[in-house]
């Protein structure tokens, strides 16, 4: 807890951070703290506050929204999983709902912003190909970023061509959702292999 004691007169806080977060968040006007050996104290000018209870409203409350936006290695783990499954699937409803309004998706020389731009240029691409086929080879996962190395095939509808291709995918989230892919494709690799 940030707050070591309190009493008639005085809060103490282990750093002035914190000090000044309690006068800012404006509990309590005409506020000032000072430092007392390693501690700092926030002295009211008036009476008849509790910061204390101020400061866990507002801890439980950042606490909340910090869980909603926190995206735990599992979480991230399915959302690439699935999708994998709508490329696969070449399902674009599918793989535009797994990113936010805005979020953005990059392959070398396209850029598709929101998720009806998403879903607009996967529907295209499930035009000209098919028989889809994407195996994980890993992911890593730091924070609310992960990358992920997959290798790719599709055929190409038009000729018969199976392309074939190393893709390492650098993918932000936000709030539940992918917020940005970006895409890092090696199409010679796997054929000299």
């Amino acid at each position: 807890m940030v707050i070591i004691s309190n009493c008639a007169f005085c809060i103490i806080f282990h750093t002035p951070a914190f000090a000044d977060i309690a006068i800012r968040a404006g509990f309590m006007k005409n506020l000032k703290y000072c430092r007392v050996g390693s501690a700092y104290r926030i002295f009211p000018t008036t009476s008849g506050f509790c910061v204390r209870t101020a400061l866990r409203k507002r801890v439980v409350q950042k606490s909340a929204q910090e869980s909603y936006k926190f995206m735990n290695q599992e979480d991230i783990r399915v959302l690439i999983e699935k999708a994998r499954d709508a490329w696969v699937a070449q399902d674009a409803d599918a793989l535009a709902q797994l990113f936010t309004l805005d979020g953005e998706l990059i392959v070398p020389g396209k850029r598709w912003q929101g998720q009806e731009k998403i879903r607009e240029e996967v529907t295209q691409f499930a035009q000209q190909c098919s028989n889809v086929k994407i195996d994980i080879q890993r992911i890593i996962i730091e924070g609310s970023q992960a990358v992920v190395e997959w290798y790719y095939e599709d055929t190409e509808k038009a000729s018969g061509h199976r392309n074939k291709a190393d893709d390492v995918i650098v993918v932000d989230f936000k709030e539940g959702r992918i917020s940005r892919w970006r895409e890092y494709i090696d199409t010679k690799t796997p054929d000299s292999i």
